[in-house]
């Protein structure tokens, strides 16, 4: 049986390793990246407080964006909108928190896609 460490420490490993499918599917470049994750420590076992935060929204945003395929999604991904007074959805996920949880709210009501 699990201790509380070692359970928590299972399950931020596999937050971690959603966060990497997600950046591998989205896409991601280094540069945007550092813009969704501005904290940083996204390698380390036990990332700061903001980072694991953002990765929680963001793969839960990923999860809910639903497209025909994932280059249609990394077009999406990238492409200024009206909407967001002409930013792309990965420049409004990479503002603050409260920005990106907006954005989820927003993609949880099935506007994203």
């Amino acid at each position: 049986m699990l201790n509380g460490t070692e359970a928590s420490a299972i399950e931020t490993m596999e937050m971690i390793k959603a966060w990497r499918e997600l950046a591998v599917r989205w896409e991601l470049t280094w540069h945007e990246r550092v813009a969704l994750l501005p904290c940083g420590g996204e390698d380390t076992f036990s990332p700061p407080q903001d980072t694991e935060r953002r990765m929680r929204i963001l793969i839960e945003v990923g999860y809910r964006l639903r497209f025909e395929d994932d280059a249609t999604l990394c077009e999406w991904l990238r492409t200024p909108t009206e909407m967001w007074n002409w930013h792309s959805p990965l420049e409004v996920m990479s503002a603050s928190l409260p920005d990106l949880r907006r954005f989820r709210a927003f993609v949880e009501l099935g506007l994203g896609a």
